[in-house]
């Protein structure tokens, strides 16, 4: 036993020698071959004082190997860890370079032991002891240094999209005064066309997973309007992100946006318009919050276009109220059974008509006598003649439609 004390004491006091050489080694080695921690430029003392503590809690290791347990992580590497988090470096890489890191020590390690012992079993029982403690604390090491890196990284973004959304808003208040130094800010070009979307997901989901989810909805939805660039995409609560889509080719009611609804039936999306400039930043998003007004408010629809929902964005602000007024112009029409739901169809279709029955019976594919027998049935429902209020039927028409029967009965 003292004989195996002896070499331990030996093959310590040898690393120990050489401790200022192993961490320069391993810091190349790790500078070479480590792509993400070379770009990430992090200074070279930094990585040797991480070294050091690394190969001095294994040298106490060796030393006190009923410690393993209490082992700590070196301060410095968190430290290290922490600043390689915020340069966006993946954590495979940093798991990969304590990983060669601890290859390297290891046979340094069994170079040192070799000069220290001539007795085979010795040094295969030393190998496979050193190898087992050195192992372990690795081991420690990378699960704290992965918890370590995860903390700082949710703390960076949140912080970064924080700042991020301060910046938006600053941009949509109009209180920017350098467009050049917000567009670095926030790595999108701000003297372009785009259209702004908001995208949530409905109350009632709660699976946890609901801002990526609508996340991913505003990405789908880019490649839907044949977007020619990167969105900016901000989270503005854990469930609604704020977008805007560069350059779309084609417009929303164009783009066959159901189809992404479909595949997630609580998502919901909101556009403006596309317009240019950071004063089209602005005007885009407002209209873009304004249909979002009537898309919450909404039991009908999943896709809400500015254009189709403006007239019912003040409707939706007093919505008991908005309510009664639906009820008091459609009357009985309200109802949703299909005898009602064909009769607003009709109405709706002669309203936009211009009240010509020959078209509306051709938009219908009916017979214009199809027509004139349900406008009468229609007008004895409302209990007065459609040309008294035609502004007013249009409009609870609209609102019946994207606002859901559902909110009438």
């Amino acid at each position: 036993m003292a004989a195996a004390q002896d070499i331990r004491s030996a093959l310590v006091s040898a690393l120990t020698a050489r401790t200022a050489e192993i961490s320069d080694e391993v810091a190349t080695l790790i500078e070479g071959k480590v792509d993400h921690v070379r770009e990430a430029r992090i200074d070279r003392e930094w990585i040797n004082l991480s070294n050091h503590g690394y190969d001095e809690a294994l040298r106490h290791l060796l030393a006190h190997p009923e410690d393993l347990e209490f082992a700590e992580v070196p301060v410095g590497a968190l430290s290290l860890v922490r600043e390689l988090a915020r340069r966006d470096v993946p954590l495979y890489d940093i798991i990969r370079a304590y990983q060669m890191g601890h290859a390297h020590w290891f046979e340094v390690c069994t170079q040192l032991l070799a000069t220290v012992t001539h007795d085979t079993k010795v040094f295969a029982a030393e190998s496979v002891a050193v190898s087992a403690i050195s192992q372990g604390y690795l081991d420690r090491m990378c699960q704290r240094v992965a918890a370590t890196y995860e903390d700082e990284r949710d703390r960076w973004l949140r912080q970064e999209e924080s700042l991020r959304l301060d910046r938006v808003l600053t941009l949509l208040e109009g209180a920017a005064t350098d467009d050049a130094e917000a567009e670095r800010a926030l790595g999108y070009r701000l003297r372009q066309e785009h259209i702004a979307v908001v995208a949530w997901v409905h109350p009632a989901d709660t699976e946890g997973d609901e801002l990526i989810r609508a996340q991913r909805a505003i990405a789908e939805a880019a490649m839907a309007l044949r977007s020619r660039g990167r969105a900016l995409v901000i989270a503005r609560d854990s469930r609604t992100a704020w977008a805007w889509i560069p350059q779309p080719g084609v417009d929303v009611r164009s783009a066959g946006l159901e189809d992404l609804v479909r595949v997630d039936g609580a998502v919901r999306l909101a556009f403006g318009r596309p317009a240019p400039g950071i004063a089209g930043f602005s005007i885009s998003h407002k209209q873009a919050a304004a249909a979002a007004e009537v898309g919450r408010a909404s039991k009908a629809a999943a896709i809400f276009d500015y254009d189709a929902v403006a007239a019912l964005v003040f409707l939706v602000s007093d919505l008991e109220r908005s309510r009664d007024w639906v009820r008091e112009v459609l009357g009985q029409l309200v109802r949703n059974t299909r005898r009602e739901q064909s009769l607003r169809q009709t109405l709706h279709v002669y309203l936009q008509s211009g009240q010509s029955v020959t078209a509306a019976a051709r938009s219908l594919n009916c017979h214009k006598n199809t027509v004139l027998y349900r406008i009468r049935i229609i007008e004895k429902m409302l209990g007065r003649q459609i040309n008294t209020d035609t502004l007013s039927l249009g409009l609870a028409l609209h609102a019946h439609r994207w606002l859901g029967a559902d909110l009438f009965e």
